[in-house]
């Protein structure tokens, strides 16, 4: 039986009138500052002037969720200033901007707290959040959150992939590799496919089903295809079917919500996505997956020339139709695998424990 703490319990009137007191005053800070010249040419990415794109994202941290961040920070710090120093924290805070108030206040009362962050979802050089620079960061020293950033002390991450990106700006020797914590590998068995033509649909949150239809839409060359969409379970079918109606009538799908994508997976011929981390599990049912954005986006995930991407529809339709989507072998879905997974072997959990074990 575990214990069950809110930290947020431990916050005062006091607290929460800082925290909204000085936000309010570093923003009026900000609004000064950011009417300097000076000022504004600090934001170029490769002597291009972004300054309107960044100020504009830095000025909305100011409407709630800084003040979140403190009040958290706040809290935890509070929380474990009740309990011996030394504990071991497991979280998903990774390198979330969010996050990093609380490493800093709670190492400030209990300095020998320990994070220990694992990789919560597929992360890339894309994702500004879980790529950073080795400058914004020292390992040694007393500057820890004050003249650098603030970081959790060891990663556990899902595979070779992100370990790589990680070691550009974080310490090896805090970096362990435990695979992916979903139990997929009950899954791994592919059945034998219903139909020799099926498409599977995979939309993420937002509006992404839009983006996949246009790819799709009044394209006769589907017209023997099984089209199967699963879309997030958060995303609302009627909604999706009310779309299609209107902007794809001509398209022939079947919505399915009481199955699992990854039961579908093993009797699809190839999956169509957009920035769902279902093209790179798709491997795990060797299954081809295709990923399609709408033209101008930054995609999320870092280009991976095993799973096509697409921005023209005419280059999708015409790589479609050239590939023999019926009879289709690759032999990259391991390496896929071992890159982003490690190994499907349902003992990511073990490997969880034995690495936190290790700490000391």
């Amino acid at each position: 039986q575990r214990s069950v703490f809110f930290p947020e319990k431990l916050l005062t009137l006091k607290d929460i009138f800082y925290a909204y007191k000085s936000t309010f005053e570093e923003s009026r800070l900000f609004q000064k500052m950011s009417n300097r010249k000076n000022f504004k040419s600090l934001f170029k990415i490769n002597g291009l002037d972004v300054s309107a794109i960044l100020m504009n994202e830095w000025s909305s941290i100011y409407l709630g969720v800084q003040q979140q961040s403190k009040l958290q920070a706040i809290a935890s710090s509070k929380f474990f200033n009740i309990l011996p120093d030394g504990q071991k924290v497991i979280t998903y805070g990774e390198f979330f901007a969010a996050n990093r108030a609380t490493y800093y206040l709670t190492k400030q009362v209990k300095p020998e707290t320990q994070f220990i962050t694992i990789q919560h979802a597929m992360n890339a050089k894309n994702k500004m959040f879980t790529y950073n620079h080795k400058n914004d960061f020292n390992f040694e020293g007393n500057s820890y959150g004050k003249e650098f950033s603030p970081y959790p002390d060891y990663f556990l991450v899902q595979g070779n992939q992100y370990k790589r990106i990680l070691e550009e700006f974080y310490e090896d020797n805090r970096i362990s590799i435990i695979g992916s914590l979903k139990p997929l590998n009950s899954l791994i068995k592919k059945d034998s496919k219903v139909n020799n033509r099926r498409l599977l649909l995979a939309p993420s949150i937002g509006d992404e089903y839009k983006i996949i239809f246009s790819f799709i839409k009044n394209w006769s060359y589907l017209d023997d295809w099984e089209i199967i969409c699963t879309p997030h379970p958060t995303i609302d079918i009627k909604k999706i079917k009310e779309y299609q109606t209107k902007e794809s009538i001509d398209l022939n799908i079947k919505y399915v919500s009481d199955c699992s994508t990854y039961e579908l997976l093993k009797t699809a011929n190839i999956l169509m996505t957009s920035s769902s981390t279902i093209a790179l599990e798709a491997a795990i049912f060797n299954t081809r997956s295709v990923r399609v954005y709408k033209l101008g986006s930054l995609p999320q995930f870092d280009k991976d020339d095993r799973i096509p991407s697409f921005y023209s529809q005419e280059d999708f339709r015409k790589w479609f139709q050239a590939e023999d989507l019926d009879n289709f072998k690759v032999n990259y879905f391991d390496e896929i695998i071992e890159d982003y997974f490690f190994k499907n072997d349902s003992k990511a959990g073990n490997r969880l424990w034995e690495n936190i074990s290790k700490i000391t």
